[in-house]
């Protein structure tokens, strides 16, 4: 169990995987309680319109993150168990 992850992963358009709710899961699980993750947000879309961050709370919150922050200035977000 972790009292901290840093969740640093590619573009999704290398592995969309690493945006899915089920990996968000598994990071819930192994993160002790009061942990705290952040999540490196790409700004990929930005330009279209397109907030790839607000998905990704969506898909936090339901696996049970609470305090979601989301920073433009850090291009990422925080969330804790």
């Amino acid at each position: 169990f972790f009292d901290r992850i840093i969740h640093d992963p590619p573009s999704p358009r290398k592995d969309y995987s690493l945006y899915m709710e089920e990996l968000y899961k598994q990071l819930f699980m192994v993160l002790k309680k009061e942990g705290i993750m952040y999540h490196y947000v790409p700004r990929i879309g930005k330009l279209k319109g397109r907030e790839v961050y607000k998905e990704i709370i969506i898909r936090l919150k339901k696996v049970g993150f609470r305090d979601i922050k989301y920073s433009e200035d850090a291009c990422g977000i925080r969330a804790k168990k």
